[in-house]
C-alpha cells in the first residue's frame, strides 16, 4: 500500500513524497508474508470496481515497471457447502455480471469433473473466474520502490514514526526517532497497524490485526499444474500451487 501509494503520487506529478519503512526492507510485514492472491470475485462494488483497475494494471506490470511478479491467472474457485452462502454467492455473482465482471456459476457435478482429485460430497455449488489468481507480492512491491525513487520519491527504510503532530484539527507533522518531518499531509499505509497510527493523530480506525497461519508443503505429483486458487469458503480455508507444493 505504501509503495504504491508513493509510486502513483509521483508518478502523478506530486513532488516532496516520502515513505517511511519502520523495518530493514520494504514488503517484509503483511504484504511480503500474503498468499499473493488477486480476484475479481467480490460481494462490495467498490471492490469489484476496484479490481477491475488493479487486475488490468498487475497484467501489464512487467512491462511497464520492469520487474517480474510470477503472475499467475490461474483463477479463483470458492467451494459452497452451505445454503445460506449458496444464496449470498448468487447475489454477488448477479452484482458482479452487472459491473461487468464474468464470473461463471458452476453446478458440483462440473466442479467435481475439474477436480477429481478432491472429495466434495457435501459440495453445492461454485464460482470461478478465469482471470483471477496469483502474483508475487515482494516482486509487486520492489517493482514500485525501484519506480517510485526514479520519479524522485525519497524511500526510507529503519525509520519509526513515533507521532503524529496535530495543531488546530489539522496535520503539521510527522515525528520520527531520526527527527521530524514538516507536512500538511499523512497517508496511513500501515496496514494492520493503521489503527495504531491513526490513533497518533487522534483517529479512530477500527481495524485489529489477526494472525494467519500459511502452510508451504513437499511437492505433490497429485495436484496439476493448472489448479485453480480453491477456497472453501465455510471453512475458511484455502490451497494453491507454490512452486511444486
Amino acid at each position: 500500500m505504501g509503495v504504491s501509494t508513493a509510486y502513483h503520487l509521483a508518478a502523478k506529478g506530486c513532488t516532496d513524497v516520502v515513505l517511511l519503512e519502520r523495518e530493514a526492507f520494504f514488503g517484509t510485514q503483511a504484504t511480503g508474508k500474503c498468499a499473493g492472491g488477486i480476484r475479481y470475485q467480490f460481494a462490495t462494488e467498490i471492490n469489484i470496481r476496484l479490481s477491475l483497475h488493479s487486475l488490468p494494471m498487475l497484467e501489464r506490470f512487467e512491462e511497464e515497471m520492469g520487474q517480474p511478479i510470477d503472475l499467475r491467472l490461474c483463477g479463483y474457485l470458492f467451494l459452497l457447502t452451505r445454503e445460506e452462502d449458496v444464496a449470498q454467492f448468487r447475489r454477488n455473482v448477479a452484482l458482479q455480471h452487472r459491473l461487468g465482471v464474468m464470473t461463471e456459476w458452476l453446478e458440483a457435478d462440473e466442479v467435481r469433473r475439474r477436480l477429481p482429485m478432491m472429495r466434495l460430497d457435501d459440495l453445492l455449488a461454485a464460482t470461478f473466474h478465469a482471470k483471477d489468481g496469483l502474483a508475487d507480492p515482494n516482486g509487486v512491491v520492489q517493482g514500485y520502490v525501484t519506480q517510485a525513487r526514479r520519479l524522485g520519491a525519497k524511500l526510507f527504510t529503519d525509520v519509526t514514526v513515533t507521532d503524529i503532530r496535530v495543531e488546530g484539527g489539522r496535520v503539521r507533522g510527522v515525528v520520527t526517532d531520526r527527527g521530524e518531518i514538516a507536512t500538511p499531509n499523512v497517508v496511513n499505509a500501515a496496514g494492520p497497524w493503521a489503527k495504531v497510527v491513526g490513533a497518533m493523530a487522534g483517529v479512530e480506525i477500527p481495524v485489529e490485526p489477526v494472525r494467519r497461519q500459511i502452510v508451504v508443503t513437499t511437492p505433490l505429483p497429485e495436484i496439476p499444474p493448472d489448479c485453480p486458487f480453491v477456497i472453501g469458503f465455510a471453512q475458511a480455508l484455502y490451497f494453491h500451487r507454490e512452486g511444486e507444493g
